[in-house]
């Protein structure tokens, strides 16, 4: 990383690169009588060990590729300016072995071993920009924004979207034996901010203004507004998914269910009154 100072700005460029490996993960050690794990598509789940019942094996391989890049500036506040302000870009790769939305969700048992598991994207946005100011204001107020834009999260998961009857011979399995594969689908953005396409997953705009109020001896009575997310935006998390079929990927395989849960919050405004000493 590289820290500078030019001006009033402090400014920061920094490259990070994190290989996690030998995670811990449990994978199904049934297998069929003639030993294999897939059987016209199907997992031995019926075939654990006689008398004791599935085999579920712990082991280590569970891996993580992860490069970040941050790009920022910030403007401290200084009573004779009267205003501060951070830019904050972040870019995020980041791959995973494992098609489980939560890694502290160590069972992996989609497939044979943590071995037939293709690197897919991992639940972070690829892109993030948070901007913040402040600035004194008339009335001895202070005034805040905070601008949040994030691209799109990935749907991890498990796309089951081969074809045919267990038993038909034009059945058509993934190379593991699998109807199903993992997967790690970006939905395409569901709303712009002021201009160009519809790119982003998730977009804020939250306004403040304090009112601070001196009762001496160190005792400091406040009044607070909150406008949180003032333009409404729907910041959806749940997907609706249509992987395709016969082995093939649609076009369009994940989308946003705008009619699902949100991230954040709808339009709100929040009144504080507090005391600080």
């Amino acid at each position: 990383g590289i820290r500078n100072k030019v001006g009033d700005w402090n400014t920061d460029a920094t490259v990070q690169r994190i290989n996690y490996k030998d995670g811990l993960v449990f994978t199904l050690g049934n297998r069929y009588p003639n030993g294999a794990f897939w059987e016209n598509g199907s997992q031995p789940w019926g075939n654990g060990i006689p008398g004791f019942g599935s085999f579920i094996i712990g082991n280590n391989g569970v891996e993580t590729k992860t490069t970040q890049v941050l790009l920022s500036a910030e403007k401290p506040y200084t009573k004779e300016s009267g205003w501060a302000a951070t830019l904050a870009y972040t870019y995020t790769n980041t791959k995973q072995n494992n098609d489980n939305n939560d890694l502290t969700d160590q069972y992996a048992f989609d497939q044979e071993s943590i071995d037939a598991y293709p690197f897919i994207p991992s639940k972070v946005a690829r892109h993030r920009f948070v901007a913040t100011g402040s600035v004194d204001g008339p009335w001895d107020m202070l005034y805040s924004m905070k601008l949040t834009l994030a691209t799109p999260i990935p749907d991890d998961g498990n796309g089951c979207y081969g074809f045919g009857a267990p038993t038909s011979a034009t059945a058509v399995l993934f190379p593991t034996g699998s109807y199903c594969t993992p997967v790690g689908i970006f939905p395409p953005g569901n709303g712009r901010f002021i201009a160009g396409g519809k790119i982003f997953g998730y977009r804020s705009i939250d306004l403040q203004a304090t009112k601070n109020f001196d009762l001496t001896a160190g005792l400091t009575a406040y009044l607070r507004v909150d406008a949180l997310n003032v333009f409404n935006y729907k910041n959806y998390t749940d997907y609706i998914e249509n992987f395709g079929n016969n082995g093939v990927l649609n076009s369009n395989p994940v989308v946003y269910n705008t009619t699902g849960n949100i991230e954040g919050v709808p339009r709100t405004l929040k009144l504080s009154v507090g005391l600080r000493w």
